[in-house]
């Protein structure tokens, strides 16, 4: 299976940030990059596609069926938008200067992983996991804490959750008549369509990631705006 790679979108930010000059940024991410190709050496020797896969979640280059139509140009809209950001990030880790390089590293990963979780198409439901200690270290406060995870937790599980080993049925090798017993969604529908349901779960979690987002990046710009004055003076 592919390896858990999603780390990646960290790397080169965090040597942006954290090295001290170009050669030192190029370190970072070499040394970060290194044992996964390392590990991936002997797979691409045997099988080069099979390589591919391991390095580049298998989620991302293959759909059970071939998309066409506007199924194929949203996701490529999706991936495209992803890219600008993280281009974007990219920049601003380089030139921003920013004295808690600490409290720069967790906003930016904070503002990568939402981004990611919100635009690709394709993500599971315990991906929203890589969010929680992201989430603890830059908001702090724990009644922020526990509504953002609330929110987020609720709204993402409204359309990801859905079939029945996802739910009651993940109980079954404790019971096998779990998988028998009805899902929320099901008893949902039974008084409201539950797509009307999952759309606003759908909505809330994508414009309540992107209020997070602004909440951050505004915070790292007043820091870099403060950075700017000090030196000023």
């Amino acid at each position: 299976g592919a390896f858990k790679n999603y780390s990646f979108i960290f790397i080169v930010p965090l040597a942006a940030i954290y090295g001290k000059s170009l050669i030192d940024k190029a370190k970072l991410v070499a040394i970060a990059l290194a044992p996964t190709f390392f590990f991936a050496l002997p797979t691409a020797i045997n099988n080069p596609n099979e390589a591919v896969f391991a390095v580049f979640n298998r989620i991302l280059l293959q759909s059970k069926k071939p998309l066409e139509g506007w199924a194929l140009y949203s996701q490529i809209l999706h991936y495209l938008t992803l890219m600008i950001f993280f281009i974007s990030v990219v920049v601003f880790s380089y030139f921003a200067k920013i004295k808690d390089k600490w409290r720069f590293s967790i906003g930016v990963s904070c503002i990568l992983i939402l981004l990611s979780i919100t635009l690709i198409p394709r993500t599971s439901f315990h991906y929203l996991f890589w969010t929680f200690p992201l989430i603890v270290l830059w908001f702090k406060n724990p009644k922020t804490i526990a509504l953002i995870l609330l929110v987020q937790t609720v709204s993402f599980a409204s359309y990801k959750i859905l079939a029945p080993e996802l739910q009651a049925g993940l109980f079954t090798p404790l019971n096998a008549a779990t998988y028998q017993l009805p899902t929320f969604n099901k008893l949902i529908g039974m008084f409201v369509p539950y797509g009307v349901v999952s759309a606003i779960g759908f909505y809330i979690f994508f414009f309540y990631n992107l209020y997070l987002i602004m909440k951050i990046a505004m915070e790292l710009l007043f820091l870099t705006e403060v950075e700017k004055r000090k030196t000023n003076v």
